[in-house]
């Protein structure tokens, strides 16, 4: 009958809290970072040595294209599609991945056929090549992945790009923390019957990399079902009254360029990284090497990565600033991403540098957490120069200064590796050398982007505005955290103490950088969860 409606079945859709993919990919990444500090507890000392020097050595091959494959991929497809080329956008992303395929296996039969010379004669740690080489088998599936993230971020599937980057870092660590002590058992019973004991840790190290190519394939798979998906959607989609453009003849070459901005600072530190291994582990025993390695340094590499994501969030708007070449609001734009950089990193640095010992008797075992703690002070510290050296890093990427980058990161490494020589050979500062040479090259470092930001760039940074209020902040949080540490909470179990101190100190923090104006509504935002940050000072009645 015409009078009666026909009533519609509303699909009930699922309503996400805003910011949730955000939350998600943030646990990822977070997860990620501590698998390494995970994988370390589980190998011990000597497996720490062994699993962090694969990492290195699979970070070196990475650098070679993948580092900057995702961004490379993204800047194509983006230019593609705003010349109107829906099909040109997907052709070139076809190629991309194809090239990344080629890539991948090229370095990863490189990788397989030169682990056991690097590691006997390189490295001097002849039984990492197990971790070495289930890390070579996962370079192409991770490499075709981290570009597929580029390619779903391009075509706005970046909701997607961070579900598959949480996916990938739960898998990681869980798959990592089951397989590693497994190895490492039966790595026990080869020692015992080679008597030789270091099997035990090499195969614990070597169940730790089993978690990367297992993770690189499942999320591989599953972004390709993506990729998919997205594709069917956009397959007859055109920009009206544009043109496709012709088929690009040189896109690898392309890909190629795009890449290497991101590719060699990363080769840098990768070589820095390798180098200060290949001369302690030479002159010292792995398990000596592993006390720094599985301890300070992925302490300090896990608060890095933190100044690093930070840099990277502040770059596009650092671009978008820097397109009028208008000076002044350069300055403002430059000043805003260093200001946001030194609340991060004081506080970090502090709380670091003030519960070195019970963080590592918490993380770790309690037997030997004091002599670690004096080297994880000194990288605190160090940690303040180089993410401060990460921001201006990030200016000068956005406004293209690329040769200028790369000289500043190859003369802070050069610098790094030789005063770690002086203080190892001849000095003889043993875990104080990497920590000493890591300040000393963050601090140069900082200072050579400084110069280089005053000279081409014709900015003055004013360094007491930066870091006034966050070092009076520092300094309050330092007195805090030691009450609880040493009087309050003395007797307390370790991860307590840390976890109480942490916690007071850091509300602390964020109440005096607040009321000394350290910390405005708009620098608040610029941090992630920005808005919850700002809630909480209204909150409290501080803005």
């Amino acid at each position: 009958m015409a009078g009666k409606k026909k009533r519609r079945r509303r699909g009930r859709q699922l309503l996400l809290p805003e910011g949730f993919y955000g939350l998600l990919s943030g646990a990822g990444v977070l997860l990620c970072c501590l698998w390494p500090l995970r994988m370390a507890a589980l190998c011990g000392d000597e497996g720490s040595a062994y699993f962090m020097g694969a990492l290195e050595l699979a970070f070196f091959f990475f650098s070679l294209f993948g580092l900057g494959a995702n961004r490379a991929v993204g800047l194509i497809i983006r230019f593609r599609l705003e010349r109107g080329g829906v099909g040109d956008a997907r052709m070139a992303a076809r190629k991309a991945l194809l090239f990344g395929l080629i890539s991948g296996l090229v370095l990863s039969a490189v990788m397989l056929g030169a682990a056991k010379a690097v590691c006997q004669s390189i490295l001097h740690l002849p039984l990492a090549v197990m971790a070495v080489r289930m890390l070579a088998l996962s370079l192409t599936p991770f490499t075709l992945f981290w570009m597929l993230l580029g390619v779903l971020d391009a075509f706005g599937g970046g909701q997607a790009a961070r579900a598959l980057t949480g996916l990938f870092g739960l898998l990681l660590f869980v798959s990592g923390s089951a397989a590693a002590g497994p190895f490492g058992a039966y790595g026990e019973k080869v020692g015992a019957l080679l008597q030789n004991a270091s099997y035990g840790p090499a195969y614990g190290a070597k169940g730790a990399a089993l978690a990367f190519p297992a993770a690189s394939l499942v999320c591989l798979a599953a972004a390709l079902a993506v990729w998919l998906g997205v594709r069917r959607s956009i397959a007859d989609v055109e920009l009206e009254g544009r043109k496709s453009s012709p088929a690009e003849p040189w896109l690898f070459r392309n890909v190629w360029k795009n890449a290497l901005p991101v590719c060699v600072p990363g080769l840098c530190l990768a070589v820095g990284a390798l180098a200060q291994t290949a001369l302690y582990a030479g002159a010292e025993s792995a398990g000596a090497w592993g006390v720094y390695e599985g301890k300070c340094r992925i302490l300090h590499l896990i608060l890095l990565a933190g100044a690093l994501g930070l840099a990277a969030r502040m770059t596009p708007e650092l671009k978008v600033g820097f397109l009028n070449r208008n000076l002044r609001k350069s300055r403002e734009k430059c000043m805003l991403a260093l200001r946001c950089s030194a609340l991060y990193l004081v506080p970090a640095a502090v709380l670091t540098a003030v519960l070195a010992e019970p963080l590592l008797r918490a993380l770790f075992s309690a037997e030997g957490a004091g002599d670690v703690a004096g080297p994880l002070q000194v990288c605190s510290l160090s940690l303040i120069f180089g993410g401060l050296a990460f921001m201006m890093g990030a200016v000068l990427f956005a406004m293209e200064m690329y040769y200028s980058l790369w000289t500043a990161v190859a003369a802070s490494t050069a610098l790094r590796l030789g005063s770690f020589y002086v203080m190892q050979s001849l000095l003889k500062l043993q875990l104080y050398s990497p920590a000493c040479a890591e300040l000393l090259g963050s601090f140069v470092l900082c200072l050579l982007l400084i110069a280089i930001l005053r000279r081409r760039l014709k900015i003055s940074v004013s360094w007491l505005r930066i870091l006034l209020a966050p070092c009076i902040g520092g300094a309050v949080t330092a007195a805090v955290c030691l009450l609880f540490s040493k009087l309050l909470l003395a007797k307390a179990p370790a991860a307590a103490t840390v976890i109480v101190s942490m916690l007071v100190g850091l509300a602390v923090y964020f109440v005096l950088a607040v009321l000394l104006k350290g910390a405005s509504r708009r620098e608040l935002r610029l941090f992630p969860g920005g808005e919850y940050l700002v809630r909480a000072a209204r909150l409290l009645r501080l803005l």
